[in-house]
């Protein structure tokens, strides 16, 4: 029986992915490894690929740095709390939601829930308290990353523009000497803003 062209092509290509996943879940493991036995900044980049096998241009094809490795832990963080942010009730307030699901998903890491590895998250938690260049990266990386779903926070109405038949005062925009500074304090511990002189 032939096997028809795209069939077979398609096999290869999915044999093909399935190895680069196996190669990159490799290095993870065995950077982190070296990490817990070593120390971040004692690890080489080197040292990951020899332990894996590999070369370091085989490396690099996977990671741009050993930093890069450290981190995809967190990246897996960050896509589990968008789903955990998403998946809260409608009604709860904004900030309440982040808490849930921020310590939803710390719990997770520790117990081992949601395929995340206890051992791993607290190898990372470490390394980033010995290492500022680790520390430095996981805040950019988070920064880069993080982008919270805005479904939850209500649209505001559209603002309706005065008509030729509204009063006046209703037109007319407040002076600039009327509008609070952004930098003050609250009305209830503040004076009256000073009115202008006309000139």
């Amino acid at each position: 029986m032939t096997v028809p062209a795209d069939v077979d092509e398609r096999g290869r290509a999915g044999r093909r992915e399935r190895k680069k996943q196996r190669t990159r879940e490799a290095l993870i493991d065995a950077a982190f490894e070296l990490f817990a036995e070593k120390g971040f900044e004692a690890t080489t980049v080197e040292e990951i690929a020899d332990a894996v096998d590999v070369s370091s241009r085989t490396f690099f094809r996977y990671f741009s740095s050993k930093e890069d490795v450290a981190l995809t832990f967190q990246e897996e963080q960050f896509v589990a709390m968008r789903e955990a942010l998403a998946a809260q009730p409608p009604g709860d307030p904004v900030i309440t939601a982040l808490r849930k699901a921020a310590v939803g998903i710390a719990r997770a890491c520790e117990q081992g829930e949601l395929g995340f590895d206890p051992a791993r998250w607290m190898c990372l938690q470490n390394l980033m308290s010995t290492s500022p260049a680790l520390l430095a990266g996981s805040l950019e990386h988070a920064q880069k990353s993080t982008s919270w779903p805005r479904a939850r926070a209500a649209p505001s109405a559209p603002r309706q523009r005065p008509g030729p038949l509204a009063p006046r005062a209703a037109r007319r925009s407040p002076k600039p000497s009327q509008r609070p500074s952004p930098c003050s304090r609250t009305a209830s511990t503040t004076r009256p803003w000073p009115q202008s002189r006309p000139y």
